[in-house]
């Protein structure tokens, strides 16, 4: 009986022992966490604006590409003062500049490029400036934005009482400064771009509202960038009653500046008025010791007629054969400045003509001091050839010369400008081609720089069958400054002619 006992004993005791190491696996035992092979980080777009955030998103997968719940992701900056970054990966813009923004989850990283830029101008940000008033900023920092995605710019809203106009003039330190002037819609109205590298001037008209009136650069260093803005109010749109008159042989003067009209949404001028009893073909000068003068004809109810512009303060001229009638005279500027303008009017004698031109037909000629001097730029000499047409014709003309870099201009038969070429040939010389009505024309041969004589060869001949000949009003192009505007003046102030330096 005793033997039988232990026995069962024993072999309940073998069973215990057996399930006990089963028994503590349950109780002690647990699953290895999945290593992190990859991160993967959501919204993770390259470019920033200013001041703006961005909420990034780490995802953590093991190596058969399962995504890994709970893993921990720390993140950080390459660039604290162009971008920080949160504890959760919000990313907070605080500079321009470049940086990188890394997620790390054990052993496993991933870094992301974030690009911080000045927003693009929508609206002007900073407090109104008063038409009268003046700002101080900066162009680079705060509240800096880029202007059609080429220009740091800072915006200024500006109303107009629709009473008048204005005048905005930037000074600028560190930078070459620009004006631009938006509407409401953000649409480009008008542009400034500075000519001696430290200020730009600005005039306009505008019909009453709220406009947007930024300050622009291409390109500002890192450590000078301010500016004052200043601004005046001025004379309105110029209006037909002008009472002052002028008449043939006579002269004028008078001040401009911000009291002066704005002509035809051109330059700030002083008028008067001419009336001729009979048709006349005359000169009309502006001269300006104090800007670069600007001299305008335009009809009794402002209807452009010819205009022509200076660079530099002195003379600039335009002629023009006048039908009897009333006639308003302009002498005014571009330039912000104000000074004193000088208009005459005088009868004009047509310069003879240094011979026919025929077609197709090579002349030879040589530019001397005897010659005319060229209008709008007297220090340049010129022969005006007669060119006849029977019958509407595309022509070519060219003008070449050994010894001087020459300048090609096409006239009516009263010197009415039609068009013009610096470069369109080989090297320096002058190539038209031009479609022209039956009539009489004058082909003036002369040079690109005043005082300069010399030999030259002027031709012309009907254009090939399969040359196309280039829009009206345009040349070839000219890496020289300071040349005329190629092509026939009109009612937009792009058109006018320029008088070279």
């Amino acid at each position: 009986m005793v033997r039988f006992a232990l026995r069962r004993i024993s072999r309940t005791a073998v069973a215990l022992l057996l399930t006990l190491p089963l028994i503590a696996g349950c109780e002690t035992a647990t699953a290895p966490a999945p290593r992190v092979a990859a991160l993967v980080i959501a919204n993770a777009g390259d470019s920033l604006d200013l001041g703006g955030t961005r909420q990034l998103v780490a995802t953590a997968t093991s190596a058969s590409g399962s995504t890994i719940s709970g893993a921990p992701v720390t993140w950080t900056t390459s660039a604290s003062a162009v971008a920080t970054v949160s504890e959760g990966g919000l990313v907070t813009a605080v500079g321009v500049g470049s940086t990188f923004i890394t997620a790390t989850s054990g052993t496993a990283t991933r870094s992301v490029a974030v690009h911080v830029r000045y927003p693009p101008c929508a609206a002007s940000t900073q407090a109104a400036l008063a038409i009268g008033g003046s700002r101080n900023g900066s162009i680079g920092g705060a509240g800096s934005c880029i202007l059609y995605g080429a220009y740091r710019a800072f915006g200024y809203p500006v109303t107009f009482s629709g009473s008048g106009g204005a005048r905005f003039t930037v000074s600028a330190t560190g930078f070459v400064p620009l004006l631009f002037l938006l509407d409401a819609d953000g649409w480009v109205l008008e542009g400034a771009f500075s000519t001696d590298g430290v200020t730009a001037t600005m005039r306009t008209v505008q019909h009453a509202g709220t406009y947007h009136l930024f300050v622009g650069a291409d390109d500002v260093p890192a450590v000078t960038n301010s500016f004052e803005l200043s601004s005046a109010v001025t004379g309105g749109n110029c209006g037909t009653g002008i009472t002052a008159t002028i008449t043939l042989g006579g002269e004028a003067s008078a001040a401009v500046g911000d009291a002066s009209c704005t002509l035809l949404a051109g330059p700030a001028a002083e008028g008067w008025r001419l009336t001729l009893a009979a048709p006349q073909r005359v000169r009309v000068s502006a001269t300006s010791a104090d800007f670069a003068p600007v001299v305008a004809i335009t009809g009794p109810l402002l209807e452009f007629l010819d205009a022509n512009v200076a660079f530099l303060p002195g003379t600039t001229s335009v002629t023009r054969m006048l039908q009897a009638g009333e006639y308003l005279l302009w002498g005014g500027t571009f330039a912000g400045n104000s000074g004193t303008v000088t208009l005459s009017v005088e009868e004009s004698v047509p310069c003879p003509a240094a011979g026919v031109l025929a077609l197709p037909s090579t002349v030879n000629g040589a530019l001397a001091i005897t010659d005319c001097p060229m209008e709008g730029y007297p220090s340049a000499f010129g022969d005006p050839w007669t060119l006849t047409l029977d019958a509407p014709t595309m022509v070519e003309l060219n003008l070449t010369s050994a010894g001087f870099d020459t300048y090609l201009e096409l006239r009516t038969a009263d010197d009415e400008f039609l068009d013009a070429d610096d470069d369109g040939g080989a090297g320096t010389d002058s190539r038209l081609v031009r479609m022209l009505p039956a009539g009489t024309y004058r082909v003036w041969a002369t040079s690109f720089h005043g005082g300069v004589t010399g030999s030259y060869a002027l031709s012309a001949a009907v254009a090939g069958a399969g040359l196309m000949a280039p829009p009206e009003g345009t040349s070839a192009p000219s890496a020289k400054p300071g040349r005329p505007r190629s092509g026939p003046t009109g009612a937009a102030w792009g058109g006018v002619r320029r008088a070279p330096d």
